[in-house]
């Protein structure tokens, strides 16, 4: 009986995640789609921070299609997704999702190394996961106005 109430409890959280992961998809198209007109129309500084918020509205979009997979995840469905890809690039927009950010909290922050493509194989989606934490959590534990690392 235990392990009935077990799995109707799971079915019920793989549900909400599901829908609540398709109510958030709506919002977010809804906001990257001006975003995006609005980035042709501006320029300098403003394109920037614009360009900032589409990335990161972007990411919102791409942890939402994440949810989405969640049930396939917790079936055992979901392995590993090799695809080839440029790892210059998913970093230079990494880079961009954090670029307010470290303009808020005084941080110097730059980014090298990247400006040749770099081709390789692997799960690009968990790859942008693994490096979008790390960086995530250097800017929870750097302090304000760090311009060393």
């Amino acid at each position: 009986m235990i392990n009935a109430q077990e799995k109707e409890i799971n079915q019920k959280r793989l549900s909400f995640f599901t829908n609540i992961s398709h109510e958030f998809r709506t919002p977010l198209t809804l906001i990257l789609n001006p975003v995006k007109d609005l980035i042709k129309q501006y320029q300098g500084q403003d394109k920037e921070e614009l360009r900032i918020i589409g990335l990161n509205a972007t990411r919102l979009l791409s942890l939402t299609d994440q949810l989405l997979l969640f049930r396939k995840i917790e079936e055992g469905a979901e392995g590993l997704q090799v695809s080839r890809f440029d790892f210059s690039k998913l970093g230079n927009t990494i880079f961009y999702y954090f670029k307010h950010e470290a303009k808020t909290k005084d941080i110097a922050y730059t980014i090298t190394g990247i400006e040749e493509p770099i081709e390789m194989y692997g799960d690009k989606n968990k790859i942008e996961i693994i490096l979008y934490n790390l960086i995530s959590n250097a800017f929870k534990y750097t302090p304000r106005g760090t311009d060393q690392y």
